[in-house]
């Protein structure tokens, strides 16, 4: 694929992306290539923010698929993606120096989903069994393993989202 091809690609990826995680309520952090950092409950509070990031996880895979279909089409390679969903205390902030500082998000948590992403195969989105258990609503997940991250101390057991047929909650409630 030709760069040019590529960046117009990956900013209408990122367009589509972008919607989806301001109408489930999430904070855009960064665009890191074609990774995307987004985090819930900050600024405004959420009591319901792992619901909302599985709802947000699965509308993406959903878009993807329309992605892929077209890309398959055009270049003869799939566009498939895996992201990482965990839940836990981090540091939010503008960080950085007076002459340049980011609204960002830092902590283990962070880095335990982005080691996730790495982790998920194609079209796959994998979770934490914290997020696991507080959205349970929304998705169930199979058990992959307890697995052990680079840069997390601990064992992590770590599902693999299913699909639930149940009802979304109306645009409004989000």
């Amino acid at each position: 694929m030709e760069p040019e091809s590529l960046v117009e690609e990956l900013n209408e990826y990122l367009s589509v992306v972008t919607d989806i995680i301001f109408r489930h309520g999430g904070t855009l952090d960064k665009y890191i290539g074609d990774a995307v950092l987004v985090f819930f409950g900050d600024p405004v509070p959420q009591d319901d923010q792992e619901e909302r990031a599985l709802r947000m996880a699965l509308e993406i895979q959903e878009r993807v698929g329309e992605f892929s279909e077209r890309w398959v089409a055009a270049y003869g390679e799939s566009f498939q993606v895996g992201i990482g969903v965990a839940t836990g205390w981090v540091t939010v902030g503008n960080i950085g120096s007076p002459a340049r500082s980011d609204y960002t998000v830092l902590g283990n948590e962070v880095n335990l989903a982005s080691r996730l992403a790495d982790r998920a195969l194609a079209g796959e989105i994998l979770v934490t069994d914290r997020t696991m258990m507080k959205a349970r609503d929304v998705a169930t997940g199979e058990p992959v393993d307890e697995v052990t991250l680079s840069g997390v101390s601990r064992p992590i057991k770590v599902y693999s989202v299913v699909r639930q047929s149940i009802p979304q909650r109306g645009a409004d409630a989000i």
